[in-house]
C-alpha cells in the first residue's frame, strides 16, 4: 500500500526458498505503510527447506505489540518467529506520529532473530524471552545519523530481555551507526574467572560489551577469596566497557575490602552501566565505595542497588565517587561512613558528586563525619545539577549535614529530603547542610525535623548562595545559635519561600532565618519560635549594612512572637487572605507586597498560607451546571470528575458555600497542601430558583364583635414550606364582620420567612382563608335609649348591632320601642327574638328573619321591609301596612294575634312552596288563608294540608272577622286547592260590603276545588257565599255548612255565580236574604252541575231551594224541598229528604253506593245525601262480613263497627246483600260490614199428593221456594 494508509496483514503469506535436496536461502517479504495491522491468524513463512531462513520486514511509522489495540499481538509475533526472521521497522513520524516501536505484550520465541527497528525510540515495556537460538537485535534512532542522536532503548515497567548465553544482542544507533554485539552473561562464574563469558569472568575483558540475559544469584560470593568475596570488575584499572543488566538483577553480591580503595560491582567505569539491579548483599572498602561501583567516570541509568554499603570516604549507596552523569537510579541500603576527623563525602546515592543527577532518590540511613547527605554528601561543582531527585532516610553526622546534600557547590532544583537530619557542630540543614556562595537551590523542600549545634535550619545550615521557590516544615534545635526555619544563618538570598516548623535555639533565632546577613524577599514564616536572645517571628538578627528584609511576613499567632528583625507581623487570619499579599491593607502595613499568585504562589483564603505553586499539579474539577428550585436541602456536586485522580493532598469538601439557599454560586470548598493542586473549576455553577409559597392564615374562630380583626397563625397555602424553615408574625383580618361558618374570608399580609435567608428563598404570594369562622354572638341586649333604630351600633351592647346572622338571640327590655329600619345591613338572623311583652316593635326596612324562639310583643307593626318568622309570634295587635311577612316551615311556629290586620303588603304563612302551580303553597291555618289577600298573593296556587279551625279570625279588623280574599278591585285569580280539608268556624261580619265569602271576588282563572266549609256565618250586603262571594272562576269538589245573611245574590255556597262553574258541590245550613236567595247560589249567570242543595233558604224575592235566580245553566242538580221550606227554585229539581238519599235520585252522577271506588261522590243509600268522596278516609271493616244461606227467616250480619261510623248491622230475609253502617262527609268511604243471604241450593216438596205451594209445610224444613230465594225445587 501507500504510505499514508493501512496496511492489514491476514491469512498467509509465504516466501519459501530452495528445495528439499538444495541449499538455496529463504524469501524475502516487505510490508509497508503508515500504520500496518498484522491479523492474529496471519501466518507469515520465510522458511527454506536446507538454507538459511528468510526476513519479513514490518515498517510503519510507528509500531505497537500490544494484546489489544496494537498493530500485533504478541501470540502473532511469536508464531511468526517460530518460522522467519522478523523485522519491525517504523518511518520517520508521519501524520504526527513518534516513529517509537513500542512492545506491551510479552513475546517469547526460542529460534530467529526479532530485529526492532525504530526512527526514534524502542521501549520494551513488557517481557522479551528469547530462548535456544533466538536473538534480538534493537536499531533506534534510524531516522537520522548517529552522530548528535539522542535516541535510545528503554526498558520500562520493570520489563527483562531474556536471552540464552552468548551473542544474541546487539544494538545500532543511527543510520549511519556501527552495530555493536554483546556478550550475554547468564552466570555468576567463580572466583578469580576470566573467562569474559561469566560475570567475574568480565574481568578478562574490561573493555567488553556486556549484557545480562537472566538474574544472577551471588550469594556464593561471601565465602570467596577468604572472605573477601567478589572482586570488582577492573580490580586496578577503569572498566571501558558497556555493561547492560536488560532489567535484571544481580542478588546478594559480598565484597569485604576495607582496606582498598574504588570497591563496588566495578571498581570504576567509563562505559555505559544501564538497566542492572544489585539487590542486597553488602560492599565494603576503605574509600571510594558504592553497591554498584567505587568511582564513575561514564554514565549510570535505570540502575539501582539495595544493599548496604561502608566505608571511609567518599562512601555512596549506589555510586562512591561519581563524575558522570546519573539518570533515573536510586539506593536503598545503609551507607556508613567513617566518623572519625578527616573523612568526608558520604551519600545514600553518592559520597562524592562532580556529575548532574537527575530523576534519582536514595531511602537508607546515611552517617559520617563531614559532608554527609541524604542523597549526595558532597557536591563538588556549580556546573552540577541535582534535579528532580530526593532522599528519605535518617542523616546523621558531625559537620556539614544535610537532608539530601551535606555540602553544596552547585545547583539544587526540583529536588526534596524528608528525613530526619542530626549534626553534632554546625552547618546543619533539612535539606542542604552548607549551601556554598555560587549555588543555589531552587523549587526543593525539606519536611524533616533538624537538629545541631549552630547555623541550623530546616531547609539550609547555612546559606551563601541563593535559595528561591523552596520551603520547609520539620522542627528546628539548635543547642548555641543561629537556627532558622528555613536558614539557620544566610549570608546570601532568599526568596519567594516559607517554613513553618517550630525553631529553637539559644539566640538568633528566627522563624525563617535566626541569622540574616544577606537578603530576604517574598517569604514567610508561621513556626513556633522560642529562645533566649535575639528572637524573631521571621529573622532573629539581621547583620550587617546589606542585610535586607522586604515585602515578608510572619504568623505573630503561630510564631508567638510579636517582634521580628525583618518583616511585617500579621495574625493567622490574616496570613490566610490573599489580600494581604496583594493588596496594602491595615494588617500587612498599607504596603501592597504585590506578591505574585499567578505565576509563583496559590492560596486557598481561610483554608492556607500561601503555596508555592510550581508543587503543585494543575487540577480541573469538572461539575454539572445545576438549576434547581428552593427545596430546603443542601446540593451537592454532580457529574464531578478530575482531570487526573486526585490523592489525599486534595483537602476540603466540594461543594458550594451555600448550597441550600436561593441564588447562583459556583462549585468550590475544596482546598490543597503544599504537595497538592492547583485547583480549577468547569461548570459547577449552581442556580437554585425561588420556591413558589403561597401564604394563608389558619383558621379562625372568633365570635361576633362587629370588627374585622382577626387572630390568625400564618399557614402554606400552596407550596412547601421545606425543611426546619418556619413562618413569624403577619397581620390577619376578615373581609366582612359576619357570621358564617367554614367560609369566612381572612387576608393575611406581612409574613415573616424564617428560611435563614431573609426569606428570600421563597417568591412569597397571599391567598385568603375562605375557611374560617365567625360565630354567631349568643345574645346581644339594646342599650340604646326607649326608642331607636336598630341599624346605630350604639344602641347596642358592645356595638354589635345584631344584623346578618350575626346574633343568635336579640333581648329588648321593657318600655322600648325599637324600629328595624332601613339602614340595617344584609338579613338580620337571629334564633330567637326577645321582646318584652308590653313593647312596641317596628319594621320599617330591611330584612329580620327570626330562625326559632317565641317572640311576644303587645303591638307588631310592619310598614315596610321583610320578615321571615321562624319562630312562634304572639301579638296584641298585628298590623302589616306594607313590607313582606313570611313563615315557611314544613312545621310551622305558632302564630297569634288578638287582633290581625293586612291592609298592606304581602303575608305569607305556609308550610311550603312557593305559590307556583309546581309547588303551591301550603297553607294550615287561617293567617295563611288571609295572607291569600295580600299584595301579590292573588294568582298563586295554593292547597290545604289539614282541617282549620278559623275561630281565632272572630276577632279581627276591629270585630269584623276574616277579609275576604280578593274583591272587585283585585279579584282571586290563582287556584286553591283544599284538598279534601275543611275550614271551620270561619267568622265574616261585614253588612256592608259587596263580595264576601272566603273568597270574596274571583276572576275566570280562579279554581277552588275540595275544599269544605263547615260551622260557618257570613254576613255581608250583595254577592254572599261561605265560600265565594262572587265567583268567575271554577268551582268544583266544595261544599258549605253554615250560616249567610245578606241584601241581595245571596247563597250558602256563593252569591253571585258570575259566569264562573259549579260542579260536583253542595250546600247545607241556613240563608238569608232579601232578593236572589238561594240554598246553594243567589244568582248565577255560569253553569252549574251536579250539585244540589239541603240549607234553609228565606228571602223576600227569588228564593229558591237551589237558586233564587238563574241566567246560566243547570244540569242534574238538586234541593231538598224538606229542609229548604222552598218548593221551587229558578233550576234545578227539588226532592224529598228520602228522595235526596237515593242513588236514583241522582242519576248521571259519578258516584258509588260501596266503598274502595273512585267515583266522585259516594251515597249511603237511606241514610245520607251523596257526599263528595275525596273528603273521605277508605275504610275497610274487617271480620265483619257475614254470609248465610236463605232460611226463610230475618238473619243478621256481623258486628264490627268502629267510631265515627255510624249504623248498625245488617238485617234480612230474602237472598241479597245488605249492609247497615255508613258516615257522614268529614267520614268513612266504608268497604266491609255486609251480609250476604245466598240462594238455598234446592228444596224438596215433602208435602201429600197435592197441596198448596204457599204452605210452608209442604216444604223440607218449612222453605217456601218464593221470590228468587230457592235456586232448584225437587217435586218427587
Amino acid at each position: 500500500t501507500d504510505s499514508t494508509n493501512t496496511a492489514p496483514v491476514g491469512a498467509a503469506a509465504a516466501a519459501n526458498g530452495g528445495t528439499a535436496q538444495g541449499t538455496a536461502n529463504g524469501g524475502f517479504i516487505e510490508t509497508s505503510a503508515a500504520h500496518v495491522k498484522i491479523a492474529d491468524n496471519a501466518k507469515i513463512t520465510t522458511a527454506a527447506a536446507n538454507g538459511l531462513t528468510g526476513s519479513w520486514l514490518i515498517d510503519p511509522v510507528d509500531f505497537t505489540v500490544a494484546t489489544t489495540g496494537g498493530d500485533m499481538t504478541a501470540a502473532t509475533l511469536t508464531s511468526n518467529l517460530a518460522s522467519s526472521n522478523v523485522l519491525i521497522q517504523s518511518t520517520s513520524g508521519a501524520n504526527g506520529t513518534s516513529g517509537n516501536v513500542n512492545v506491551n505484550d510479552a513475546v517469547s520465541w526460542s529460534a530467529n532473530k526479532l530485529t526492532l527497528n525504530a526512527q526514534n525510540n524502542i521501549n520494551i515495556n513488557a517481557n522479551l524471552n528469547a530462548s535456544g537460538t533466538a536473538s534480538l537485535a534493537l536499531e533506534y534512532g534510524q531516522g537520522a545519523v548517529a552522530a548528535g542522536n539522542t535516541s535510545n532503548y528503554f526498558l520500562n515497567n520493570g520489563a527483562q530481555v531474556n536471552l540464552s548465553a552468548g551473542q544474541n544482542f546487539s544494538t545500532k544507533l543511527g543510520s549511519d551507526g556501527a552495530t555493536t554485539t554483546y556478550t550475554v552473561i547468564t552466570a555468576l562464574g567463580a572466583a578469580g574467572s576470566s573467562t569474559t563469558t561469566d560475570l567475574q569472568g568480565m574481568n578478562g575483558n574490561i573493555g567488553g560489551n556486556y549484557v545480562l540475559g537472566a538474574n544472577i544469584d551471588a550469594s556464593p560470593t561471601s565465602s570467596w577469596n577468604t572472605g573477601a568475596g567478589f572482586a570488582p570488575l577492573g580490580t586496578f584499572y577503569t572498566f571501558t566497557g558497556n555493561f547492560d543488566g536488560l532489567g535484571h538483577t544481580i542478588n546478594n553480591l559480598t565484597i569485604n575490602l576495607s582496606a582498598t580503595n574504588n570497591v563496588g560491582l566495578f571498581h570504576s567505569t567509563n562505559g555505559v552501566i544501564r538497566n542492572v539491579g544489585m539487590v542486597g548483599g553488602s560492599v565494603t572498602g576503605s574509600n571510594y565505595v558504592g553497591g554498584l561501583m567505587g568511582g564513575n567516570f561514564g554514565s549510570i541509568s535505570n540502575s539501582y542497588a539495595t544493599g548496604t554499603v561502608t566505608g571511609n570516604s567518599n562512601v555512596g549507596g549506589l555510586v562512591g565517587k561519581n563524575r558522570g552523569p546519573i539518570s533515573t537510579s536510586y539506593a536503598t541500603g545503609v551507607v556508613s561512613g567513617s566518623a572519625a576527623a578527616g573523612a568526608t563525602g558520604v551519600g545514600g546515592l553518592t559520597g562524592w558528586n562532580d556529575g548532574p543527577i537527575s530523576t534519582s532518590y536514595a531511602t537508607g540511613a546515611v552517617s559520617g563525619a563531614a559532608a554527609v547527605g541524604g542523597l549526595v554528601g558532597r557536591n563538588s561543582t556549580t556546573i552540577n545539577t541535582i534535579s528532580t531527585s530526593y532522599a528519605t532516610g535518617v542523616v546523621s553526622g558531625s559537620s556539614v549535614v544535610g537532608g539530601l546534600v551535606g555540602y553544596n557547590y552547585g545547583p539544587v532544583n526540583h529536588s526534596y529530603a524528608t528525613g530526619a537530619v542530626s549534626g553534632t557542630s554546625n552547618y546543619i540543614g533539612g535539606l542542604v547542610g552548607y549551601n556554598i556562595s555560587g549555588s543555589s537551590i531552587n523549587t526543593s523542600y525539606a519536611i524533616g525535623a533538624v537538629s545541631g549545634s549552630a547555623a541550623v535550619g530546616g531547609l539550609v545550615g547555612a546559606n551563601s548562595g541563593g535559595i528561591s521557590t523552596s520551603y520547609a516544615t520539620g522542627t528546628v534545635t539548635g543547642s548555641i545559635g543561629n537556627v532558622g526555619g528555613l536558614a539557620g544563618y544566610t549570608s546570601g538570598s532568599i526568596s519567594t519561600s516559607y517554613a513553618t516548623g517550630a525553631v529553637t535555639g539559644s539566640n538568633y533565632v528566627g522563624g525563617l532565618a535566626g541569622m540574616n546577613a544577606g537578603s530576604i524577599s517574598t517569604s514567610y514564616a508561621t513556626g513556633a519560635v522560642t529562645g533566649n536572645s535575639s528572637l524573631g517571628g521571621l529573622v532573629g538578627r539581621n547583620s550587617g549594612s546589606s542585610s535586607t528584609v522586604n515585602t515578608s511576613y510572619w504568623d505573630t499567632t503561630t510564631s508567638g512572637q510579636a517582634t521580628s528583625a525583618g518583616g511585617i507581623g500579621m495574625a493567622t487570619t490574616s496570613m490566610q487572605t490573599q489580600a494581604n499579599f496583594t493588596s496594602a491593607t491595615a494588617a500587612n502595613g498599607n504596603v501592597n507586597p504585590n506578591w505574585d499568585f499567578t505565576n509563583t504562589w496559590v492560596m486557598y483564603d481561610g483554608h492556607t498560607y500561601p503555596l508555592l505553586r510550581s508543587f503543585m499539579t494543575p487540577l480541573t474539577v469538572t461539575a454539572d451546571n445545576i438549576t434547581k428550585t428552593y427545596n430546603g436541602q443542601n446540593t451537592s456536586a454532580s457529574g464531578v470528575s478530575y482531570s487526573s485522580t486526585p490523592n489525599a493532598n486534595l483537602l476540603g469538601t466540594l461543594g458550594y458555600s451555600d448550597a441550600r439557599n436561593a441564588g447562583t454560586r459556583s462549585i468550590g470548598g475544596l482546598y490543597s497542601n503544599q504537595q497538592g493542586y492547583i485547583i480549577s473549576y468547569v461548570g459547577g455553577t449552581l442556580t437554585v430558583g425561588k420556591a413558589d409559597l403561597t401564604l394563608s392564615s389558619s383558621n379562625v374562630t372568633k365570635t361576633y364583635d362587629g370588627g374585622l380583626g382577626a387572630t390568625g397563625t400564618a399557614t402554606v397555602s400552596s407550596g412547601t414550606l421545606f425543611g426546619s424553615d418556619s413562618l413569624a408574625g403577619g397581620t390577619f383580618a376578615f373581609t366582612d364582620k359576619n357570621v358564617g361558618s367554614g367560609n369566612k374570608t381572612v387576608t393575611a399580609t406581612g409574613v415573616t420567612v424564617n428560611d435563614g435567608n431573609n426569606g428570600g428563598n421563597y417568591n412569597v404570594s397571599y391567598a385568603d382563608n375562605t375557611t374560617s369562622t365567625i360565630n354567631q354572638l349568643a345574645s346581644v341586649t339594646w342599650v340604646g335609649g326607649s326608642s331607636g333604630n336598630w341599624s346605630t351600633a350604639t344602641n347596642w351592647a358592645g356595638g354589635a348591632i345584631p344584623d346578618y346572622a350575626n346574633v343568635a338571640a336579640v333581648v329588648i327590655p321593657a318600655g322600648v320601642t325599637v324600629t328595624h329600619d332601613s339602614g340595617v345591613a344584609g338579613t338580620t338572623t337571629l334564633n330567637s327574638l326577645t321582646i318584652h311583652s308590653a313593647n312596641t316593635f317596628n319594621v320599617s326596612g330591611g330584612t329580620l328573619d327570626v330562625l326559632s324562639g317565641s317572640t311576644s310583643v303587645a303591638t307588631f307593626n310592619q310598614s315596610g321591609g321583610t320578615v321571615h318568622m321562624g319562630g312562634a309570634l304572639t301579638a296584641g295587635t298585628f298590623s302589616q301596612t306594607g313590607g313582606t311577612w313570611s313563615q315557611l316551615a314544613a312545621s310551622l311556629p305558632s302564630f297569634s294575634a288578638t287582633d290581625f290586620s293586612v291592609t298592606g303588603g304581602t303575608f305569607i304563612r305556609a308550610k311550603g312552596g312557593d305559590g307556583s302551580n309546581a309547588t303551591p303553597y301550603q297553607l294550615a291555618d287561617i293567617y295563611g288563608v288571609q295572607g291569600m289577600g295580600s299584595v301579590g298573593m292573588l294568582g298563586k296556587t295554593y292547597t290545604q294540608t289539614n282541617d282549620i279551625d278559623a275561630s281565632e279570625a272572630v276577632n279581627w279588623n276591629a270585630g269584623s272577622g276574616f277579609v275576604p280574599v280578593g274583591n272587585t278591585s283585585a279579584t282571586f285569580t290563582g287556584s286553591f286547592d283544599g284538598q279534601g280539608h275543611t275550614i271551620s268556624n270561619l267568622r265574616i261580619n261585614r253588612p256592608a260590603a259587596e263580595g264576601v265569602g272566603l273568597f270574596g271576588v274571583t276572576g275566570s282563572s280562579a279554581v277552588i276545588s275540595h275544599i269544605g266549609l263547615i260551622g260557618s256565618s257570613v254576613t255581608g250586603s250583595s254577592s254572599v257565599g261561605t265560600l265565594v262571594g262572587q265567583n268567575s272562576g271554577n268551582v268544583n269538589n266544595a261544599y258549605a255548612a253554615g250560616s249567610v245573611t245578606g241584601a241581595g245574590n245571596v247563597g250558602t255556597l256563593v252569591g253571585y255565580n258570575s259566569g264562573g262553574s259549579l260542579s260536583n258541590v253542595y250546600a247545607t245550613g241556613s240563608v238569608s236574604g232579601n232578593y236572589n236567595v238561594g240554598g246553594l247560589v243567589g244568582y248565577s249567570w255560569g253553569s252549574i252541575s251536579n250539585a244540589y242543595a239541603s240549607a234553609s233558604v228565606t228571602g223576600s224575592s227569588s228564593v229558591g231551594g237551589l237558586m233564587g235566580s238563574n241566567a246560566g245553566t243547570v244540569t242534574r242538580s238538586y234541593w231538598n224541598t224538606t229542609t229548604s221550606g222552598q218548593s221551587t227554585s229558578a233550576g234545578g229539581t227539588g226532592k224529598t229528604s228520602a228522595q235526596m238519599m237515593q242513588s236514583a235520585t241522582f242519576s248521571g252522577w259519578d258516584m258509588a253506593t260501596s266503598g274502595g271506588s273512585t267515583a266522585v261522590w259516594r251515597i249511603y243509600e237511606g241514610h245520607t245525601a251523596p257526599l263528595l268522596r275525596s273528603f273521605m278516609t277508605s275504610l275497610t271493616l274487617e271480620n265483619a262480613d257475614a254470609s248465610v244461606t236463605y232460611n226463610g227467616t230475618a238473619q243478621s250480619g256481623a258486628t264490627s263497627a268502629m267510631a265515627g261510623v255510624l249504623g248498625t248491622a245488617a238485617t234480612g230475609t230474602n237472598a241479597g246483600i245488605y249492609n247497615g253502617y255508613y258516615s257522614n262527609q268529614q267520614g268513612y268511604d266504608i268497604t266491609g260490614g255486609n251480609l250476604t243471604i245466598n240462594q238455598l241450593p234446592s228444596v224438596t216438596w215433602t208435602g201429600g199428593s197435592t197441596g198448596n205451594w204457599s204452605d210452608s209445610a209442604n216444604w223440607a224444613g218449612g222453605i217456601t221456594p218464593n221470590l228468587a230465594n230457592v235456586a232448584a225445587v225437587v217435586i218427587p
